[in-house]
This record gives structure tokens, C-alpha cells and sequence, in this order.
């Protein structure tokens, strides 16, 4: 009758479909209380809601749904497990728990037998009703059912998680395999696959090359228990390894994939670690190898149970080939190598005579002054960062000095103790910036780490005569640093979205958030950069998204310098950008009379222009002229662009 009813955690919303309005609100509990709804469906003169333990009942002769005295609660007499779906087929009430399939009959809960002869017994995801039809949605494909409940047909789609007919057409949700259409015309069936990732937490993000890869996983204490793939982006395309395949290859729980390591000249072969499930090991999207304490030098931090707590994180290559991980937990070895040879090889770390146990590593970050330098952010546990200095002999630890700490001291003399170090990035000047729960701490690049724990905090001037000022983001949990082209830092934060700030972090750029942009969400996880291009790939709780900046790395000369886009037409609305700059190019451009309109710097590779001159007016139709100089004014070069405006 032109109505929607909607189950909601509080009660029942009706919804006017033809005004396109509410049009009542039922709170159906005993004494009108709220009750959390996970299901509803409406009968020729019933309408039914289930909670997780109940089923409620009203009579849509009613007058009047909205006293709750009008709403009779049935439930079960008989263990039957919570309600997740239910639905009326042929004049009974059916419903979906989380142990099976059941019938109402004469108020009472009854189990079907209709998959009796499958083994094992399906998992249903949903219950749909076409042409006095029952469809069950199952993890083994669709079963449907005449009235008699004989299995009229059983077709086969790996895990169906909904389903509409229409013409002998099945449209399906076929989970990794898309949107699935089975044609029962032409027997014949397919499969639509969205261009985008597998899973929707990009919890990890890095490129090798021009290969972004994200991975799904989490840890703090325990691990987060989610199910591990791989997505790729390059060119425009998403590829993915899915989990099924990759238990179908282990045959065990594939969970909390961590980062990826690709090889330094072929970025089509990586390494995954897990917090859980050892190393894998995949090379064109085929698993070569799963690394685990039963195959490999690899140790679990329980070793009775080492298919889910053989932990590991931080994987990196340096610029030999070498590959290097850590071992988390109480396990034999801290850290763990795959030398360029092929041979593995377990290390430990010491440091004042004591062997370091990192339960809750970061990612190895190899110092862009010392390759010998690496660094190991500590989460948690023992917060702090980790020194390892392999004095050159990666695979001999003689010559090797580590240091931890887990205290610093600010420029005003102030003791901090982080409660966690949540992410690390090093900067093109080689500052250390920390993500902490008391925002960005910075190890300046002057401080030597072994001999001293000075830091810095970013102060910033209040500008309002008292001469004060205050830190940086200070309380604010920071969980991911991105440096871009023009040494310009990207900050993501627990609560408050995304920062970009200039290159000393004094000056804030941009502040991303939901309420200021089309940001999906406050909470940023991960956050890589295309440094090819400048498009910073931002994870959030919510998902992932892109955006074009206007910093990209500095080219050594002027060979590939354009614009775009070029022509720009009178619809565009964004900013024209130069690209393939060196660093802090001088950027003028004039028009064809050589009248100059507009100059900047570049940063890093990148210059962006809004199309107006100096006065902020809309530049006439014309060809511009783009001269660009080097910073020394050694080099110099053109290009020119077509506008076209009204």
C-alpha cells in the first residue's frame, strides 16, 4: 500500500513512499521500550520484526500500531539461536538463525530437513521469494524450493549472498566474484567485477614504483582477526588476490595481512607479512610459499599455536636485494632476513646486553643518510623507536649496535613518555617525525640517536600578543606521516582527518575533514604517495580515497615538462598544472604579448595554476607561455597552454 517498513535498533520506521516522508514510528517493547530489530517482513494481513531472541506481531487491521499493547511477542520455546532474517513464504513464517532453517508452526519453532542431504549443511546468508519461489542465498550457491519444499533447482555460484529475479535472469551477490548473472534462457553465466579493492580497510598502504599495494589487516595487543588479501593499483586497474585463494592454497586461516615488501626491480614479486600467519610469499599473483615455524627459521610467539600467532611486520628491501623483517613477540629471533642469495637467516638485537623482544613492531624504515641506519618504531608495550645500526655487514652481527628508547626530551626540557608510537617517517633533510598519542615528535637530523634522545616538538605561535605558543597537534593520536615532493608533511589522525603542513610543520596548508570536504571519514589509517605524480592515497575507517596534490619528487632537468589538461576548456574548474619540474622551480607564465600573469614555485615536480592573473580575474581565451628556470638559473625551458573561456 505505498509503504516501507523499515526494522531499526530503537523499533519499526514506516515510510511514506509516495510523499516521501516518515509516516509513523512503532516502539514495540514491553511498556513501549525500544527494541533492536534485525529483520521485518510483512504478510497479506501481518506484519512481523524480529529481534536477535523474539519475534513481534501485529495485525495490520490494526488502527493502531503505535501502542504497543497491540503487538504480541513470541518467543522460543526451544533453543534455536538468534534470529538474523525472517520471511513469509506460502502463508508461514520462516526464519534464518545462526544454527539454521525454521518453520513456524502452531507458535512453535520447527527445524527444515530440506538440506539434509548436502554435507555439510549450507550456511544461508538470505532468504528471497520470486514466483512462489523460496531462493536460499548459501556459501554453497543458490538452493530454491517449490512450495512443497522440494529443491526444485541448485545452482552452483561459490558464496551467493543475495539474489534478484526477473525473466529467467539470475542477478547475484557473489562476494569476491562480484555481481554474477546467470541467464537460465541461454544457460550461460558471468561475472561484474568493480575496478576497485578487495576490502574496505586499507590498514597498510605502499608503492613500489608506480604500484600502490594495501593490504587489510590490524594488530594492537592481539590481532584484529581479519581476513588477509592483497589489492593493487597501477594504471587505472585494480588487481586483487583474494583470500579464498589463498586458503585454498594453505588450506588453513589466512589473517591480518601487515605490509608489503616487492622486489627493487620487480614490483610483480613480494612479501607479505602477517601478525598471525607467518610470511607469504607471491610472485604475478600466484602464492609461491606461506613462511611458518614448520617451513622456514620463522618462530611463533606461542608455539602451540603457530598457525595464529606466528607474528610479523616491518618487511623491507634495501637496495641490494636483501629482505628484512621483524619477528614479533616472545619468538627465537628479532629480526628475520632473506639475504639477495635466497639463504634466510634469524638475528637478534641487543641492546645493553639484553636481547629485544619487539611485541608490537612498526614498519623498518632504512635511514636515507646511513643505509646501515635502520629504524624500528615500537608501538606498544615498551613505546619508543628502535636504532639498529648493522655496521654494513647485514648478515653479521658482530659490528651491530641497537638502541631503544622509550623517553626523549623536548627543546624546553620536558620529559615525554609517548603511550604509543603509532607510525614513523623520515623526511628529505633526514628529521625523524614520530606519530605519538601527544601528536608528531621530531628527532632533527643533528641529534645523534646513540648518544642522545633530544627531540623537538613543532611550536606554534597563538598571534595574539602574549607571545605564547602552543604545540603541534598536541593530544591528538597521530597514526600515519607521508612526506610528499616538496618535504611537505601529510599527517593522519585518530579523530580530527587529514593535515598537510609545510615542510617545518609550522604552517598548516590544508585540514581535511568531513565536515569541511568530501573526506568519508575522520579517522585516517594509512597514507601513501604517488611520487611520481603526487596523488596521496588516503586510508580511512571508512575507506579508501585520493587526492591530487601539487607536490610530486624534483627531476634532475626540464625534459618532460607539460601541462594539464591542455587545452584547458572554458568548463574546467580545477587548477592547471606544470609537471616535471626540478625542485623549487621559478614558474612564470605570460601571455602571447608578454604580459606576465602569473608566477610561483614548484614544489618538488609539481606547479599548480587557477587560471586567473594577478588580480584574481578569469585569464582571456589565449595560448600562454610557461617559462620555467631552475633554482640556480642554470636551466631553463617552455611549454605553452591553450585556455578557452566564454
Amino acid at each position: 500500500n505505498g509503504k516501507a517498513y523499515m526494522a531499526m535498533q530503537f523499533g519499526i520506521v514506516v515510510v511514506n513512499l509516495e510523499k516521501k516522508e516518515i509516516a509513523d514510528t512503532y516502539y514495540i517493547g514491553a511498556n513501549g521500550d525500544e527494541v533492536n530489530l534485525v529483520s521485518i517482513c510483512v504478510s497479506e494481513d501481518s506484519i512481523f520484526a524480529a529481534s536477535k531472541t523474539a519475534v513481534y506481531q501485529a495485525s495490520l487491521q490494526s488502527k493502531n500500531l503505535l501502542d504497543f499493547t497491540n503487538w504480541t511477542i513470541n518467543t522460543p520455546d526451544n533453543e534455536i539461536g538468534s534470529f538474523i532474517q525472517i520471511t513469509t513464504f506460502d502463508n508461514r513464517l520462516y526464519a534464518v538463525t545462526d544454527s539454521g532453517l525454521y518453520v513456524r508452526n502452531d507458535n512453535k519453532w520447527q527445524a527444515v530437513n530440506a538440506f539434509a542431504a548436502f554435507s555439510p549443511r549450507p550456511m544461508i546468508n538470505r532468504l528471497r521469494i520470486f514466483n512462489d519461489k523460496l531462493y536460499a542465498c548459501t556459501n554453497e550457491g543458490i538452493i530454491i524450493f517449490n512450495k512443497d519444499f522440494e529443491i526444485t533447482r541448485n545452482t552452483h555460484y561459490l558464496s551467493v549472498f543475495d539474489i534478484i529475479v526477473e525473466n529467467n535472469i539470475y542477478w547475484v551477490a557473489a562476494g569476491a566474484e562480484g555481481i554474477g548473472k546467470i541467464d537460465l534462457t541461454e544457460n550461460i553465466h558471468s561475472s561484474y567485477i568493480p575496478n576497485g579493492p578487495a576490502q574496505n580497510t586499507p590498514y597498510r598502504m605502499r608503492f613500489q614504483g608506480e604500484k600502490l599495494f594495501v593490504v587489510p589487516g590490524g594488530r594492537w595487543a592481539l590481532q584484529d582477526n581479519r581476513s588477509g588479501s592483497v589489492m593493487m593499483y597501477s594504471d587505472n586497474q585494480w588487481e586483487n588476490i583474494y583470500t579464498d585463494y589463498i586458503i585454498s592454497q594453505t588450506g588453513r586461516d589466512v589473517l591480518d595481512f601487515m605490509n608489503v615488501a616487492a622486489f627493487p626491480n620487480d614490483n610483480n614479486h613480494f612479501f607479505v607479512t602477517s601478525y598471525g600467519t607467518g610470511v607469504y610469499e607471491f610472485n604475478n599473483n600466484q602464492l609461491i610459499a606461506n613462511y611458518t615455524p614448520s617451513n622456514s627459521i620463522i618462530t611463533a610467539a606461542a608455539p602451540a599455536d603457530p598457525d595464529h600467532y606466528t607474528r610479523t611486520d616491518g618487511a623491507i628491501f634495501d637496495s641490494q636485494g636483501n629482505l628484512m623483517l621483524v619477528d614479533a613477540g616472545d619468538a627465537t629471533y628479532t629480526i628475520i632476513l632473506r639475504m639477495a642469495s635466497g639463504e634466510w637467516k634469524g638475528l637478534n638485537l641487543y641492546t645493553n646486553g639484553r636481547r629485544l623482544v619487539v611485541h608490537t613492531p612498526g614498519e623498518i624504515v632504512i635511514d636515507n643518510r646511513n643505509p646501515d641506519y635502520k629504524w624500528i618504531p615500537y608501538a606498544r608495550y615498551e613505546p619508543g623507536l628502535i636504532l639498529w645500526d648493522d655496521g654494513g655487514t647485514l648478515d653479521d652481527p658482530s659490528d651491530d649496535y641497537t638502541i631503544h628508547r622509550t623517553a626523549f626530551i623536548d627543546q624546553n626540557n620536558n620529559t615525554l613518555t609517548p603511550e604509543g608510537i603509532y607510525c614513523m617517517a623520515q623526511d628529505h633533510e633526514g628529521v625523524i617525525w614520530l606519530g605519538t598519542n601527544m601528536g608528531p615528535i621530531t628527532i632533527p637530523a643533528s641529534v645523534n640517536f646513540k648518544t642522545s634522545n633530544s627531540c623537538r616538538r613543532i611550536l606554534l605561535n597563538r598571534n595574539d600578543g602574549t607571545g605564547l605558543a602552543d604545540y603541534l597537534l598536541d593530544g591528538v593520536q597521530i597514526n600515519c606521516i607521508a612526506i610528499d615532493g616538496g618535504n611537505r608533511k601529510w599527517v593522519g589522525t585518530s579523530t580530527s582527518g587529514l593535515y598537510l603542513f609545510s615542510a617545518d610543520g609550522t604552517e598548516t596548508i590544508e585540514h581535511f575533514s568531513t565536515s569541511n570536504s568530501p573526506l568519508i571519514s575522520d579517522e585516517i589509517l594509512s597514507l601513501a604517495i604517488n611520487n611520481s605524480t603526487g596523488e596521496v592515497f588516503i586510508g580511512t575507517a571508512a575507506g579508501l580515497m585520493s587526492y591530487q596534490s601539487d607536490a610530486a619528487d624534483p627531476k634532475d632537468g626540464f625534459d618532460d615538462i607539460y601541462a594539464y589538461p591542455n587545452p584547458v576548456r572554458e568548463d574546467h574548474e580545477g587548477v592547471i598544472t606544470i609537471a616535471g619540474l626540478m625542485e623549487n622551480s621559478s614558474v612564470k607564465i605570460s601571455d602571447a604579448a608578454g604580459r606576465l600573469v602569473y608566477e610561483t614555485t614548484s614544489h618538488g615536480a609539481l606547479a599548480t595554476w587557477d587560471g586567473n592573473n594577478s588580480r584574481g580575474q578569469r585569464v582571456p581565451t589565449g595560448v600562454y607561455i610557461v617559462m620555467v628556470s631552475s633554482q640556480d638559473g642554470s636551466k631553463h625551458s617552455t611549454t605553452k597552454i591553450l585556455i578557452v573561456n566564454k
